[in-house]
């Protein structure tokens, strides 16, 4: 059976793919372009089928699923016992340091030549987070001194002691701190000019009521302050009370406030304010009152590499001079810049203030004052400074400054005129200047070995009037400082110091012919040796002066010779 109809649309689809096929084959072969080709379709070829077998079973019907029902639950609580879990996790760390073992009772003693006793300790608690209190003690006294006489047996002996305590209880916000201590000094006005000593003191008037001298200093104090340092807001409120006295019944009486606030603006900027009130009573042959005030303020500010400090310092008191009793200004400027990371940095700055001076301060620095000392605040009326610091090599630190500052009223010490022995206060009457350049080196060798210099140089322009002619006395124009500590394997500790102080000229007087002579320079060369026995026992020997140089760092005073010291600590 044929079927034309299937059979033309049969011949059509294969003349069609290969019409497509041959398409492809040339596209491939020439690249894209179209040859000629001659295509022959024969039309006569037909296609048999074979006759198609019809079904005519009927189709089977489909089995109809039933209707779903409604399901229905029911809730039952189950209680489930479990063992108990641990839940604390241990979270893998480094082992923590052990605390340093703290030892609070400390005691070092020993003796030495010159009839030498030393005794010193120090109490303390151990950690706490509430209190810290501590008690310190000291006793230094040489029976003999550096000058022997047929006069007075132990003319030139001394003697040195205190105690002082602390405490301190701490809040969350607030460090409230006490303090209490007592101070003693016994000494001889031993500095006599022999050949006018029958002129200024009769022999027979000579013994050692005359010459003697002992100092009392009791004060207590207490401040509050903030805890927390880190806080933008810090501060330290104090007050603090003074009774200085001698053997010859001068006192002075000395209440002094202080305040010191910064409060940080940001992590660049801030202010600080700095306050100080003082008022002291000095007693002698005659009394005096006088008052001191000063107030610092600051605005400080770090930016990059610049930082500095601006401000001004007012300052006012009554003293005895007439000029000083009023208000004083000061403008107050201190620039850093860091031209190379830690290795150069420059400073420059100008200040000036007012410098408290009292009897007990000058008996501090001088002991060896007369009676009736003048008082009188110095005026620093203007300074001007400049110079650099930094570190080099990692090891090396530096710091080199040249400075230059006026004064009004600078005291400067000299031998009385009717007794060598005793000192008094000269004040300049007119404008003076100094001129000073330092310079600080450290160099670290090892974590072990340390080494350093410091050096100052002076020059002074003292003003003087027809009256009263004065200079420099007993300022020194070059000081200079070599220093060394060593430790050897933690067991022994060495400690070697040198000293140079030079150019202090004094004035002596003479009925015939005043004049001012410079002192012998000082060279001063010191050890010290510790040799650490355990952590809680140590033996240590002290060499001080080994060039056996009788120095004068005051006139008529001449220092200790050759002295050593041997003792030993103990700390449990």
């Amino acid at each position: 059976m044929k079927y034309p109809l299937i059979e033309t649309k049969f011949n059509f689809l294969l003349t069609l793919i290969f019409i497509l096929g041959i398409n492809s084959i040339v596209n491939a072969q020439s690249g894209g372009q179209v040859e000629e080709r001659v295509v022959v379709i024969e039309k006569e070829s037909k296609i048999d089928l074979p006759n198609a077998n019809r079904n005519y079973e009927k189709i089977s019907t489909l089995p109809v699923s039933p209707k779903p029902l409604a399901q229905s639950y029911s809730f039952e609580d189950i209680n489930i016992t479990l063992p108990k879990v641990n839940t604390k996790i241990k979270v893998p760390t480094l082992p923590s340091e052990a605390l340093t073992k703290l030892y609070p009772y400390f005691v070092k003693a020993g003796f030495g030549n010159y009839g030498t006793s030393f005794l010193e300790g120090f109490i303390n608690n151990k950690r706490s987070d509430k209190l810290n209190y501590g008690l310190h003690f000291y006793h230094m006294a040489s029976a003999n001194g550096a000058v022997k006489t047929d006069l007075v047996k132990n003319f030139s002996r001394n003697s040195s002691n205190l105690v002082n305590g602390h405490i301190q209880y701490f809040t969350k916000k607030n460090t409230i701190n006490a303090e209490m201590g007592f101070a003693r000094t016994r000494f001889n006005y031993y500095g006599l000019n022999t050949s006018v000593l029958d002129t200024l003191i009769p022999l027979n008037k000579f013994n050692k009521e005359t010459i003697k001298q002992v100092y009392n200093t009791f004060e207590i104090g207490t401040s509050i302050e903030n805890t927390n340092k880190t806080d933008p807001l810090d501060y330290k409120l104090g007050l603090k009370f003074y009774n200085f006295n001698d053997f010859y019944k001068a006192s002075e009486n000395e209440i002094v406030a202080q305040a010191t606030t910064s409060y940080d603006l940001s992590n660049k900027d801030g202010i600080n304010i700095n306050a100080e009130l003082s008022n002291s009573t000095r007693k002698d042959s005659s009394s005096i009152n006088r008052t001191f005030f000063i107030l610092k303020p600051k605005y400080w500010l770090n930016y990059g590499v610049f930082s500095g400090k601006v401000g001004f310092n007012i300052a006012y008191t009554n003293d005895t001079i007439s000029a000083f009793n009023k208000l004083h200004f000061y403008p107050s400027f201190h620039g850093e810049a860091m031209l190379k990371e830690q290795s150069l940095i420059v400073f420059a700055g100008l200040d000036g203030e007012m410098q408290k001076n009292t009897w007990r301060s000058f008996a501090k620095e001088n002991p060896y004052i007369g009676n009736n000392t003048l008082l009188y605040h110095t005026n620093k009326a203007l300074e001007l400074y400049g110079g650099a610091k930094g570190s080099l090599m990692q090891r090396l630190n530096y710091q080199v400054k040249l400075g230059y500052a006026n004064y009004k009223n600078l005291y400067l010490y000299n031998n009385s005129i009717n007794d060598s022995s005793r000192f008094s206060v000269f004040y300049s009457p007119a404008n003076s200047s100094i001129v000073n350049f330092t310079t600080d080196l450290s160099y670290e060798l090892q974590k072990r070995w340390n080494i350093g210099v410091e050096a100052q140089f002076f020059g002074y322009t003292i003003g003087s009037s027809d009256s009263l002619k004065i200079g420099a006395w007993h300022r020194p124009t070059s000081k200079i400082n070599c220093y060394s500590t060593y430790n050897l394997n933690n067991k022994i500790y060495f400690n070697f110091n040198f000293y140079y102080i030079g150019g202090i000229k004094a004035r002596q007087f003479s009925v015939e012919n005043s004049k001012d002579i410079e002192l012998p320079s000082i060279i001063d060369l010191s050890l010290k040796v510790e040799y650490k026995v355990s952590n809680s026992f140590s033996a240590f020997i002290e060499l001080n002066n080994l060039l056996n140089k009788k120095y004068q760092l005051y006139q008529y005073y001449p220092s200790l010779g050759a002295n050593f010291l041997i003792g030993l600590t103990y700390s449990f």
